[in-house]
């Protein structure tokens, strides 16, 4: 086998997985702006992904990985947590007809 996957300590399976599923989140809103997906109902899908999803497993990675550590791809990510953050926020404050405020 050319690319073996990737073998991961039973404790972060479970973190990797929600991860993957958050990258997933960012390409469905994805096809869904390019398949003209009504707006409010993507904004609905966010919401209700952040507060179901993202919010706690932004806290897990920064409580047990982020925080442990000042390597530069941690507060890399810290970062690009704070940036989706305010994306969201963007996307509530913003007018229901801008699809920039979408994507980054």
């Amino acid at each position: 086998m050319k690319n073996k996957p990737i073998k991961r300590s039973e404790g972060f399976k479970a973190l990797s997985r929600d991860h993957h599923f958050g990258l997933l989140f960012y390409w469905k809103i994805k096809q869904g702006l390019e398949a003209k997906v009504d707006l409010s109902r993507i904004k609905n899908y966010v919401n209700y992904f952040w507060e179901q999803h993202l919010k706690s497993h932004f806290l897990d990675e920064e409580t047990l990985i982020f925080d442990r550590f000042e390597e530069t791809v941690c507060i890399q990510a810290r970062q690009e947590h704070r940036t989706i953050l305010k994306q969201i926020e963007i996307i509530n404050i913003g007018e229901e007809d801008n699809p920039v405020a979408y994507v980054t």
